[in-house]
């Protein structure tokens, strides 16, 4: 019974974080150093890792809208690139992925121009649609990270009542072997009362038999003088 009250606390718990995905992602105004100023930039916060979500980013970039990234430890850049779903115009990429106590920040940001940035006071609807399109890649990153977690805890869960299942079976086959051992015990215990009683009444019997087999023997050594007797 605590097995499955412990399974269920574990896919609630799961169901919870899945859910939550959204919450554990957290987007802010910021800024970011390029070419060593500080530049207008989207702050990402979640529970990712840093490294794997600067995988996914180059991945997904690539994938969905065909662009190649250069990287330079944790800066992922793209040059002269074209997203419709950020800004008509072309601008180039700028994304850097810290390590965080609670997980990763990406800071991201935007450059139309030479010395230009998207911001929330220029080009703020580009700026925002790069802050929707960046948000919504690292909550569907979160959920499917949820999600395969979900499936590891399941199958975990799955072998476990499995070697419930064999366990139990395994219980049931000793336990019925136990109790034909101790029919047997028992069994073999009367067996053993009885022997022991038929030992203490022989042991009894003993004395008065060696008494009857040494008056036998006493008469029949009178009943051999009186042959003797006889014959002289």
């Amino acid at each position: 019974m605590h097995f499955y009250k412990y399974c269920f606390v574990i896919l609630l718990q799961l169901a919870i974080l899945h859910s939550a995905a959204a919450q554990t992602v957290k987007t802010t105004q910021a800024a970011m150093k390029i070419n060593g100023k500080d530049r207008p930039a989207i702050s990402i916060t979640s529970e990712a890792e840093a490294k794997p979500l600067q995988k996914a980013w180059k991945k997904y970039l690539k994938k969905t809208y065909k662009i190649k990234t250069d990287d330079s430890k944790n800066m992922v850049t793209a040059t002269a690139i074209s997203l419709n779903a950020v800004s008509p115009r072309q601008f180039d990429l700028y994304t850097i992925f810290n390590i965080t106590a609670e997980g990763s920040e990406m800071l991201i940001a935007g450059a139309p121009g030479y010395d230009i940035y998207f911001s929330p006071n220029e080009y703020a609807e580009d700026y925002n649609k790069l802050r929707t399109l960046a948000e919504g890649f690292v909550k569907t990153y979160m959920q499917t990270q949820y999600e395969k977690l979900i499936k590891e805890k399941k199958k975990a869960i799955a072998g476990s009542e499995k070697t419930e299942r064999q366990l139990q079976k395994e219980t049931r086959r000793l336990e019925k072997r136990v109790e034909k051992d101790r029919k047997e015990i028992r069994d073999l215990q009367k067996d053993i009362d009885k022997n022991t009683t038929a030992i203490d009444n022989n042991k009894k019997a003993l004395p008065q038999l060696k008494k009857v087999i040494e008056e036998k023997r006493q008469l029949l050594k009178s009943i051999e003088e009186k042959r003797k007797d006889v014959n002289k």
